[in-house]
């Protein structure tokens, strides 16, 4: 995810409520939480876990108020995902899982990480290391790590289902599943990705361009999206199948919604400025954050008959499905509104 810097958290509001709905898709204001975060993740019942001040918040995201806090350890801690009531963050670079069903919670990983998210049996956890960029997979079975040349990047995401999980730094993107097998597209040109649990797809991006591909495991491209701008952050709302793009343009910014099966566009919305996304697994919370406040969101998936699709569309990724490389012997074991 990446941060760009907002105008006014107000004057999003203020269009938020009066911009009409399009499609069969709707965002609906819940609340503002007005604080600065580091790393905002929401939770499948109307909770949200947010770095402020020193600690990671929990807070209810019908009203924006903040329920209590942890304080894990004495510096910065980092929200990096939450789901159900199970939430992950760093601390000192040390990753922690933490509860929303008992605050109290705390539980060191004992892991140097720099990314992680969780899964339905553990959590997947990356970190740039002296072997490349390691993938380790923790599961009641226990732990594996996995390490392949090249570095980490800024793009993290991982298929909570399989446990498969994508890297990509810009240049090369990688899936590397939890068995070791690793499959490589040298010139992807992507940086950013999240998974689609609904439809079985990586949907990828660069910050520095303006298309969004929906990308299989086996390296085919399901479709292809080009945008009026550059695209700022992509998350997508699994469970319910849908993309939710934060665009940069020449009129600030924009706010899409594409089907994640076709990425026919559901809802755009025009927005002053270009908020960094966050989206619950279930599909059914939107979070718009700023540098100074969260934006919480209902996402309505069934608001009205479906409109024509306004987007650049094309059917193909040159080369993607050709350029997929299955590195078996790279594999290194270790121990919007409404």
């Amino acid at each position: 995810m990446s941060r760009f810097p907002f105008v006014s958290s107000v004057v999003l509001v203020t269009l938020a409520a009066c911009a009409p709905s399009q499609g069969n898709v709707a965002m609906h204001l819940r609340s503002t939480l007005n604080a600065r975060t580091h790393g905002v993740a929401l939770g499948d019942s109307g909770k949200a876990d947010a770095g402020m001040a020193g600690q990671i918040c929990l807070v209810d995201t019908t009203t924006g108020a903040v329920l209590g806090d942890r304080d894990l350890v004495d510096g910065t801690e980092t929200v990096l995902d939450a789901r159900g009531d199970r939430g992950l963050g760093l601390a000192d670079g040390r990753l922690h899982q933490i509860s929303d069903a008992d605050i109290t919670a705390d539980t060191d990983l004992g892991l140097h990480a720099t990314d992680a998210r969780l899964i339905d049996d553990g959590f997947v956890a990356v970190a740039p290391t002296d072997a490349g960029c390691t993938v380790e997979f923790s599961t009641s079975a226990g732990r594996v790590a996995w390490s392949f040349p090249g570095t980490c990047g800024t793009g993290f995401a991982v298929d909570t289902a399989s446990g498969t999980a994508w890297v990509a730094d810009g240049t090369t993107l990688t899936a590397v599943q939890p068995d070791g097998t690793m499959l490589s597209l040298p010139d992807a040109g992507v940086d950013t990705v999240d998974w689609d649990a609904a439809d079985g797809l990586a949907v990828v991006a660069s910050t520095a361009g303006d298309a969004i591909r929906g990308v299989s495991i086996a390296g085919s491209v399901a479709w292809t999206v080009t945008v009026d701008g550059t695209v700022a952050d992509v998350a997508t709302a699994g469970d319910a199948g849908l993309v939710v793009v934060s665009v940069a343009n020449d009129h600030g910014g924009e706010i899409i919604v594409l089907d994640g099966s076709d990425g026919t566009e559901l809802v755009t919305h025009l927005v002053p400025d270009v908020p960094e996304v966050v989206v619950s697994s279930d599909g059914l919370s939107v979070g718009l954050v700023s540098p100074d406040a969260v934006h919480f969101y209902d996402l309505d998936p069934n608001a009205s008959p479906l409109s024509a699709p306004t987007s650049d569309q094309a059917s193909g990724w040159g080369g993607i499905g050709a350029g997929w490389t299955v590195l078996w012997g790279a594999a290194a074991a270790s121990a919007i509104l409404d």
